[in-house]
């Protein structure tokens, strides 16, 4: 719908399956700025705009899961081994990493380091979210095999979320 009961063209939606203006009656109300019914009818457009975006953006968080990981679990005995690989430090029984924003993240022991393959970054999660949001991929060798053979542990290596 991009006319309004009134036959106003409704902004940010296409006029090319509108008739041209010499062959359509406009009423004189005002269009969506003034009139109250071409108003309803704009607020229609937008609400069905905002509702597909909000879809787009819920089915962005879906794919993101689906991302390839490494990923290891923090204990007493890697935590040293995890600041190496991540390139942060220990603090206190925490693993300290810097992130994007310029703050540290402190992961405690107990979480899993994570590692993004797709743009490199390190991240800490809780390791029942983490459990729940993937599932141990089959390695293979060199389908898996990071260019840089940098790995920390064979065992490491996380794969496509349980809902693929």
């Amino acid at each position: 719908m991009t006319l309004t009961q009134h036959g106003h063209h409704i902004p940010l939606t296409s006029d090319e399956d509108e008739p041209p203006l010499s062959e359509r009656r406009v009423a004189r109300c005002g269009g969506v700025h003034l009139c109250k019914v071409c108003k309803a009818d704009f607020q229609v457009v937008l609400d069905k705009r905002k509702e597909q975006q909000m879809t787009e953006e819920s089915d962005r968080y879906v794919r993101k899961q689906s991302n390839p990981v490494q990923a290891r679990k923090i204990t007493e005995e890697n935590i040293h081994e995890m600041a190496k690989w991540t390139g942060g430090a220990v603090e206190d029984s925490y693993l300290r990493l810097p992130s994007i924003t310029g703050a540290v993240e402190e992961i405690p022991i107990g979480y899993y380091v994570v590692k993004d393959l797709n743009n490199g970054r390190f991240y800490g999660r809780e390791a029942a979210e983490f459990e729940s949001m993937y599932q141990q991929e089959e390695r293979r060798h060199d389908a898996m095999r990071n260019p840089q053979g940098n790995w920390p542990h064979p065992s490491s290596s996380y794969g496509r979320s349980a809902d693929e």
